[in-house]
């Protein structure tokens, strides 16, 4: 991971709201990586019927892993369209911390969805470059402007 600046991360929901082995048995290699200038965004399945208190519960909890260690984030999803009691993946009243999939209950909207997610994230990859890009060349003209 270190290698590479922007990460796609799929985290399934196992059990009752919990981390998928792999991932939890990963959590100690990848506390000594910096992920600070990563982008990171994160995609997750879950079952929204039979899991509904814990729906894609262990998307959230990568997502407060990844928040420590102060990554930047894309891909936030709209919660509308799902039926859940409550999900660890949610950021707020409107949106999750990434694109959740039901394949057991929604396997119909699937393609649509990663389809809109991925040019979703394109363009907010895009925006994130503009402004670094933007930010940057304010700082460079500012320094020449003072310097003469």
């Amino acid at each position: 991971m270190e290698d590479f600046k922007i990460l796609l991360l799929g985290i399934p929901t196992w059990y009752y709201g919990e981390l998928q082995c792999d991932w939890s048995e990963s959590l100690p290699m990848l506390k000594n990586i910096n992920f600070n200038k990563k982008i990171i965004g994160l995609f997750g399945c879950g079952d929204q019927e039979d899991y509904s208190e814990y729906f894609c519960d262990a998307l959230g909890i990568m997502y407060n892993f990844f928040k420590k260690k102060h990554a930047n984030f894309i891909g936030k999803w709209p919660i509308h369209e799902y039926h859940f009691e409550s999900s660890k993946a949610q950021a707020n009243k409107t949106h999750f911390f990434g694109l959740p999939i039901d394949e057991d209950r929604q396997s119909n909207l699937t393609n649509t969805r990663v389809a809109q997610w991925v040019k979703l994230i394109l363009s907010e990859i895009n925006l994130k470059n503009i402004i670094r890009y933007s930010l940057f060349s304010y700082i460079f003209l500012k320094k020449l402007n003072t310097t003469y």
